[in-house]
């Protein structure tokens, strides 16, 4: 009898020290345990709440679980097969930031704005407007979650700014006309065709970037240790400016490889493309 009580002395011990783990850690990271514990009805749904987040089963999809994720800052995300969302006032946006943390986004062109989460909720998705510029930040719930967020574009929309970036996630697609484009990859990929814009500014820490398009001013391409790639129209007269450190660098068709490499020429009146790379490889090649 001694023995057995001791046994589940010990089995009780062994699973109270990970619940004390566990609640530290969520204390340290301000989690609101009781909330989150609690399970109960809104408006004959079931409700979940972590913080100032409150997530809504809608019942409106059963088969792909649909939520309408909501915070304090009024901020809504809609997550589901076919769901939509779009911010009020998105028709006035002169800007676009999309940010793809560790999910995948793919732009195209359409009549009107649209959002669609094929996911089945596996994609968290915050959309807002901040002033005239729509932020769009898309990451998986969990690692293994799939899905692509599908993000529609007036085909005749021409922004002032767009800038897209990858941080372990995907941007691809096509169809963007602006004035200033941007696109970085930390260690994902942006991949875009279609793309026109009055100056380029294009960035790979160890991802890679791959633009097709045109460009009439100035292309700027920085590498540390991935790739970037722009495909464009080879003007008759163009100025560049290269600085190499142990990387590739090709300019439409010329290499200028080594160690340490530096060359520019300026040409007035003409595109100029600025070429950087660390260790990594960059690219500019007529279409």
């Amino acid at each position: 009898m001694k023995r057995a009580a001791k046994m589940l002395g010990l089995a009780a011990l062994g699973l109270l020290v990970p619940g004390v783990v566990l609640c530290a850690a969520g204390t340290a990271l301000n989690g609101d345990w009781e909330a989150a514990a609690s399970r109960n009805w809104l408006g004959g749904h079931f409700r979940w709440r972590w913080n100032d987040t409150v997530l809504v089963d809608t019942g409106a999809d059963e088969s792909c679980g649909a939520l309408t994720e909501g915070t304090g800052a009024g901020r809504t995300t809609q997550s589901g097969a076919g769901s939509l969302y779009l911010p009020a006032g998105v028709e006035s946006a002169r800007r676009l930031e999309i940010s793809a943390d560790t999910g995948d986004v793919v732009l195209r062109q359409g009549d009107a704005y649209q959002v669609e989460d094929t996911s089945q909720g596996g994609l968290k998705v915050e959309s807002r407007m901040d002033g005239d510029t729509w932020k769009l930040e898309v990451s998986r719930r969990r690692f293994f979650d799939k899905g692509t967020l599908v993000v529609t574009l007036p085909s005749d929309q021409t922004f002032e700014r767009v800038r897209l970036s990858a941080d372990a996630g995907a941007v691809s697609g096509s169809g963007i006309s602006c004035r200033e484009f941007e696109a970085e990859a930390d260690a994902g990929s942006v991949e875009l065709e279609d793309v026109t814009a009055e100056t380029m500014k294009l960035s790979a820490d160890a991802g890679a970037v791959t633009i097709t398009g045109t460009v009439t001013q100035k292309a700027k391409l920085n590498s540390d240790v991935g790739s970037v790639e722009l495909y464009t129209d080879e003007p008759e007269e163009y100025g560049y400016q290269v600085r190499n450190d142990l990387g590739a660098v090709e300019l439409f068709g010329e290499q200028m490889n080594g160690m340490d490499v530096q060359r520019e020429r300026l040409v007035d009146g003409a595109p100029l493309f600025v070429l950087e790379s660390d260790v990594g490889s960059v690219k500019v090649a007529a279409r």
